[in-house]
């Protein structure tokens, strides 16, 4: 297996507790296949991943709760300043709730380029030494919160944000968070 973004192995754990919790009957396979995704995996839809940014959501919403991230409206470039050089040109305001309703209005072709043909912007995300700054370093397209575009990346920016602002791993804040088996893996469909 190549290399995983920053945030994956820890958003998938947190997807295992979350799932122990409610059930894997919570989301069936049709659910979890979009049209847009329809043709791109006719085997095998991808449902990891809408799962995690659910489990993310829920633990931005547990920081912004327990005061650890001011509010959504807080901008995002603020928990990065390690790339302070991507945030010009009206990328500075991009929120904590653009990433989390994805109108973050950064360039991202994820559900108009299948997956392994090279345009999907997921591809050179997943080969990326450094994937936050990847998604960070994307050209600003539209103004943050203005248009909707699916963006797979911006979860992993948001996972390193609350690891970032709880001054651990997204697992032990969410194991201090929620009660359940927080280091629970994946298995099976």
């Amino acid at each position: 297996m190549g290399h995983l973004p920053l945030g994956w192995l820890d958003g998938h754990r947190l997807l295992g507790s979350y799932l122990s919790l409610f059930g894997r009957d919570a989301f069936s396979r049709t659910s979890l296949r979009p049209r847009h995704l329809r043709g791109f995996w006719p085997d095998h839809p991808p449902q990891h991943p809408l799962r995690t940014k659910s489990v993310i959501s829920a633990l931005v919403g547990l920081a912004i709760d327990q005061g650890i991230v001011a509010g959504e409206d807080r901008p995002v470039f603020d928990f990065f300043p390690e790339y302070a050089e991507y945030g010009g040109g009206g990328k500075g305001a991009i929120t904590i709730r653009d990433l989390l309703t994805m109108t973050s209005g950064l360039e991202w072709h994820e559900w108009d380029a299948p997956v392994g043909g090279g345009e999907n912007s997921i591809d050179a995300f997943n080969r990326s030494s450094d994937p936050i700054g990847y998604v960070l370093s994307q050209p600003l397209l539209d103004p943050p919160g203005s248009v909707f575009n699916y963006n797979g990346g911006t979860v992993n920016v948001l996972c390193q944000l609350v690891a970032r602002a709880a001054g651990t791993t997204v697992t032990r804040f969410g194991g201090s968070t929620w009660d359940g088996p927080w280091t629970t893996g994946i298995s099976g469909g």
